[in-house]
């Protein structure tokens, strides 16, 4: 069973006792053991450190002081042509780096199998250690990944059009302009766009149930997670979301079944 992991369950999926004190604690520790057990092959998207890592005090600041590298390079002339080669790169030391304590649970993830989902935006970094191809799901070959990334990029556009997602940042204006919008409206454009991305990982995997605790209630407009794009994302891309505790049911009743 292939099943994504949102960013607001895969930390007490790795570490159960975070869930000691709710009544969840069961649920988390049941995945767990689905994990050890490979009953379940877990993912999580790599917006975990790309976006979601960035303090919420320092989003605005750190997004809108990114520098994509740009090498421009003379690649031949013709007959009143003059050639030129443009590389747009990403800078991956621009990356603030994980905090201590997210680094050290995304270690005992990838040491329960846990796998890393491509989320691919130029220019925006990734920490190093997220270079390491071994880390990564389904890296099969390039033309493989490339396909999936095309995939990806495709679901990512039909989500901004519904404007979820990435969306909503690009409403504040926040990419060229970094002072619209207050640091609120900017930490919650960042998590809806992680959210966007990270379901459309889920789509372009071919993972078979989104995990999350995350309704997409809020006050402040509609959400890739709220019910009328779930229905759509059912209907599209035949997402199948689950709780941790459907998660944990649905594991056991496929355990009792044997199948």
């Amino acid at each position: 069973m292939r099943v994504t992991f949102d960013s607001n369950v895969w930390q007490m999926v790795v570490t159960p006792s975070l869930a000691s004190k709710t009544a969840l604690c069961d649920a988390f520790q049941a995945i767990h053991q689905a994990l050890c057990g490979k009953q379940i092959c877990g993912f999580i998207c790599e917006t975990v450190a790309t976006l979601e890592a960035v303090r919420v005090k320092g989003r605005k600041t750190y997004f809108g002081s990114l520098k994509l590298p740009v090498e421009v390079r003379p690649d031949g002339h013709g007959p009143g042509q003059v050639l030129f080669t443009i590389n747009v790169g990403t800078n991956h030391d621009q990356h603030p780096g994980l905090p201590d304590v997210l680094r050290e649970r995304l270690e005992l993830a990838f040491r329960l199998g846990i796998r890393l989902m491509r989320a691919p935006r130029i220019g925006l970094p990734i920490p190093r250690q997220f270079l390491d191809l071994a880390l990564l799901g389904d890296e099969f070959d390039v033309p493989t990944s490339a396909a999936r990334d095309n995939h990806w990029g495709d679901v990512v556009e039909m989500i901004e059009q519904r404007g979820v997602g990435s969306a909503v940042m690009r409403s504040l204006g926040a990419a060229r302009k970094p002072q619209v919008g207050g640091e609120k409206d900017f930490a919650r454009a960042v998590a809806e766009w992680a959210d966007g991305d990270s379901v459309a990982a889920h789509i372009a995997y071919g993972n078979e149930i989104f995990c999350t605790e995350d309704q997409g209630h809020s006050t402040s407009g509609t959400s890739i997670l709220d019910a009328e794009n779930r229905r759509w994302l059912a209907r599209a891309h035949k997402v199948k979301f689950a709780t941790i505790r459907e998660l944990a049911t649905q594991v056991a009743w496929t355990a009792a079944s044997g199948s």
